[in-house]
């Protein structure tokens, strides 16, 4: 299962907090979807079908979120651009998994055995 951080920060947040309630909702699944792809939001198609809401909806949605700060376009490492969460990297960064603490956590024990 898939998650992503949001930040105790959200209610003090100027930005966020100017959205209308349909909007933060719109934003919260927004990111659920960048989630789903390193933090690139899929096509606009795909967003309206996801949302379940018209494609023109959609640019307008993305509009108001870039002209708040909150998503923009920005090139990956090949070049491609795309719209994303604004500080996405920073706040989504990738941290390790139990799994990995679980094993190292093993090796300590049985190091020092």
């Amino acid at each position: 299962m898939q998650w992503l951080r949001l930040y105790l920060t959200v209610p003090d947040d100027p930005k966020v907090q100017g959205l209308s309630d349909r909007d933060f909702r719109h934003w919260i699944n927004l990111l659920c979807l960048a989630g789903r792809d390193k933090g690139r939001l899929p096509p606009i198609q795909d967003i309206a079908f996801t949302l379940r809401i018209k494609q023109n909806e959609v640019v307008q949605i993305l509009r108001r979120m870039e002209d708040r700060g909150l998503f923009r376009e920005e090139a990956d490492e090949h070049g491609i651009v795309a719209v994303r969460p604004n500080n996405w990297q920073n706040r989504q960064y990738k941290s390790d998994t139990s799994a990995e603490r679980m094993r190292r956590l093993r090796e300590r024990k049985r190091d020092s055995e």
